[in-house]
């Protein structure tokens, strides 16, 4: 018991000092900046990253230094995987199991779970073109899940065409 109130005591803590970084942060104090990124290093990288960034710009050289080891392209991938996750129920129901209520052996069951692999290019404005899919599940599927990748607006890459890739899997059993 007294383990378990020591730990929530840390965390209350430890919370408490992160949004303390967060408010001296948007304050313009650049360390704090940096303070707060060095929490969601673990957690968050793309939150780290943009909290390195925002004390860069005030000028903390640790805050630029640590800034400097993310790779640009995979920071711009996690806002594109932010992007894609609140549309994710939309894609899935794109796929309706055409075996629906039948009962089916263990081998049957390991047949039935089907895989889509995404690729596509983001334009310079944000939009998703020319989307590839591959999969064992119908046109219709397909036609849909496209739909919906296209009617995401992604942000927008800087200095780069990416090509981004997914993949989902889904059972007949959903």
């Amino acid at each position: 018991m007294k383990i378990f109130f020591l730990i929530s005591l840390f965390c209350l803590h430890a919370h408490s000092q992160i949004e303390e970084f967060e408010k001296k942060c948007l304050a313009g104090d650049g360390l704090s900046c940096a303070k707060a990124a060095y929490h969601f290093k673990k957690t968050d990288t793309l939150m780290a990253y943009q909290f390195y960034k925002k004390g860069c710009e005030l000028k903390d050289e640790s805050a630029c230094f640590n800034m400097n080891s993310y790779d640009p392209k995979d920071v711009y991938f996690k806002k594109v995987d932010r992007a894609i996750a609140p549309h994710s129920h939309k894609i899935r129901t794109c796929y309706i199991p055409q075996v629906k209520g039948k009962k089916y052996s263990a081998m049957q069951f390991k047949e039935n779970f089907y895989t889509a692999d995404f690729k596509f290019p983001i334009d310079p404005e944000g939009n998703a073109f020319k989307i590839d899919v591959k999969t064992g599940l119908d046109k219709k599927f397909i036609d849909c899940a496209k739909n919906v990748l296209t009617s995401i607006k992604y942000p927008r890459p800087e200095g780069f065409v990416p090509t981004y890739q997914f993949q989902m899997q889904f059972s007949a059993f959903e």
